[in-house]
């Protein structure tokens, strides 16, 4: 009798657990969208490059 009770509480247990999984990448960063002016505006030695 103890091991049919001990079987349905391990099954009651089994059957109670919630399936989590692996958790799914999910990627939440952009590409970085860059914009460089490589240009110099100097107005005290005159230097103006673009």
């Amino acid at each position: 009798m103890f091991k049919i009770l001990a079987l349905i509480a391990c099954l009651a247990i089994v059957a109670s657990a919630q399936y989590h999984g692996v958790p799914e990448h999910k990627d939440y960063h952009d590409h970085p969208k860059y914009k460089f002016e490589y240009g110099v505006k100097d107005p005290h030695t005159g230097d103006h490059k673009t």
